[in-house]
């Protein structure tokens, strides 16, 4: 690698939306190599700046506002550059940056690719604008998965040098007090994740009566946001278990972060962090 390309500007415009998993992965990549990067940019701003709640909305709407008025003016506004190599901690920025070659692209999930029947038409056109212009610039890709580094080559062939990094579990979620959920006690089941049809909860809840795990002595504790696709998903909890005992999946109110029955496990805390998380 040439000089110029050393050290790494970093596009983190993901931290907007910093209740991801997306974002927390950028945030330790970020802070556990600090000289490798010579700057962290959110949209056109240093990150030094700040952003608090009200900023991160203003950003995230002048955003999305560029990237509008640039898909129908393309000559409008023109795309950032630098003169360093550019890591792209999620692929929607590299539609905002004149990308080469040397840079780099963290993808995370090409679900909306794959799958377009479980996301809005909006979401999957955004991702095809988002990857044909990757397959046009074949700037260096890194996947957290084989699964997802395979669907990107049967979609867009193998021109982009790519390779596959598995994200450590954080260890700083397991800091700090720890309380359990009211009403969950003993043995649980936990899937952690959007409730819709997305994540395939539906499928779960059925093993789960079919396992016939709740005679057991198990709960099965569901954590994260609704999606479209919810409504089914809360209807059947109940039907997961006849026995009226409370043991099939079901509702309390939304915890804190540190109120989760699996803050013994690493992904539970920073889902629950969700705004408007739950807990069934």
């Amino acid at each position: 690698m040439s000089k110029s390309f050393q050290r790494w500007d970093v596009d983190f415009t993901l931290s907007l939306h910093n209740r991801t998993g997306k974002y927390f992965i950028g945030r330790d990549i970020i802070d556990t190599l600090p000289d490798v990067f010579r700057s962290v940019k959110i949209w056109r701003l240093p990150e030094r700046v700040g952003v608090n709640a009200l900023s991160r909305k203003v950003i995230g709407r002048l955003w999305a506002e560029e990237d509008r008025l640039r898909a129908r003016y393309p000559r409008l506004l023109p795309r950032q550059r630098s003169r360093r190599a550019v890591l792209h901690l999620d692929p929607m920025t590299v539609l905002g940056w004149h990308v080469t070659s040397h840079d780099a692209v963290l993808c995370h999930d090409l679900g909306p690719l794959t799958h377009p029947e479980l996301f809005a038409p909006s979401v999957t056109a955004l991702y095809e604008r988002v990857y044909a212009r990757i397959a046009e610039r074949q700037p260096r890709m890194a996947f957290v998965s084989q699964a997802s580094k395979a669907a990107f080559h049967r979609l867009y062939g193998t021109g982009s040098p790519a390779t596959v990094i598995y994200p450590p579990i954080r260890t700083g979620v397991a800091g700090g007090a720890q309380h359990a959920v009211d009403g969950v006690e003993g043995l649980f089941l936990l899937t952690v994740g959007s409730i819709g049809r997305r994540k395939n909860q539906l499928a779960s809840i059925r093993a789960f009566a079919r396992a016939g795990l709740a005679d057991a002595g198990y709960h099965y504790v569901i954590c994260g946001s609704r999606e479209p696709g919810s409504e089914a998903v809360i209807a059947e909890a109940p039907a997961a278990n006849r026995d009226p005992r409370p043991s099939s999946p079901r509702r309390s109110k939304p915890p804190a972060s540190s109120s989760c029955p699996m803050s013994r496990t690493s992904s539970c805390a920073g889902s629950m962090r969700m705004r408007g998380g739950s807990c069934w």
